[in-house]
């Protein structure tokens, strides 16, 4: 028995979708996602299931389910893997909606996912300097984000800069300032 009524009346552990497995990992029910992971060890491929907004750790990522993010990590998910919508990755996902926490456990599990760029080549950097989150910014910058980097239209963290902190942490871990 599924440990959850939404996820039961959302649609639980059917094949060929899996609903309940993806509101189980936006609602963050960890008893849920738990008990898929642990019943249905045999037939993990919703993990890589890729949905036009990505995977389950792409919800759990957006909706800032850090316990949920990593016990889908401790399974196998991929945190680098991009949506068919945006080319977004799951870290891209947790910037856009400033899940500090979520990007911290994304990183310590797959740092080589910090310059990863979405189909406009904007990285999480980028984002995180557009919507101004200044703690955000500093996280990233801090574990390694490259404050050059150019997206397709030739823009940097400096010039997508929505605040004052924000550019002068990126100018303190050395991010060119002539390119503004």
């Amino acid at each position: 028995q599924i440990p959850c009524r939404q996820c039961v009346k959302c649609g639980g552990y059917a094949k060929p979708d899996y609903p309940g497995v993806f509101n189980a990992a936006s609602y963050g029910h960890i008893e849920c996602l738990t008990f898929y992971l642990q019943e249905h060890t045999d037939e993990l491929e919703w993990l890589k299931d890729i949905r036009e907004y990505g995977t389950a750790l792409h919800f759990a990522s957006a909706y800032g389910h850090v316990e949920a993010v990593k016990i889908l990590l401790s399974y196998g998910a991929l945190p680098g893997t991009p949506d068919t919508s945006q080319g977004r990755n799951s870290l891209l996902y947790a910037c856009a909606s400033n899940q500090f926490n979520c990007v911290a456990a994304l990183l310590e599990h797959g740092p080589e996912i910090i310059d990863d760029v979405d189909v406009h080549g904007n990285t999480a950097l980028m984002i995180g300097c557009t919507y101004g989150y200044f703690e955000l910014v500093q996280l990233l910058l801090s574990m390694g984000a490259n404050p050059d980097i150019q997206n397709d239209e030739g823009l940097t963290a400096c010039h997508l800069v929505s605040s004052s902190e924000a550019l002068q942490i990126l100018h303190e871990y050395g991010a060119n300032m002539y390119c503004v």
